[in-house]
């Protein structure tokens, strides 16, 4: 059984995002309004 991961490995680039995307950028207010931590793990669902 593999061990559950404590924390999340973030890129190096993740600075990048900010400077580049624009704040009124569509994808951009999405993925700051929905939480995306909540999503079901696909590996649980082949069981």
């Amino acid at each position: 059984m593999m061990p559950i991961q404590q924390s999340i490995k973030l890129s190096p680039y993740m600075g990048l995002y900010d400077l580049i995307v624009p704040k009124d950028n569509m994808l951009r207010q999405l993925n700051d309004l929905v939480d995306f931590t909540s999503r079901r793990n696909p590996r649980n669902a082949i069981k």
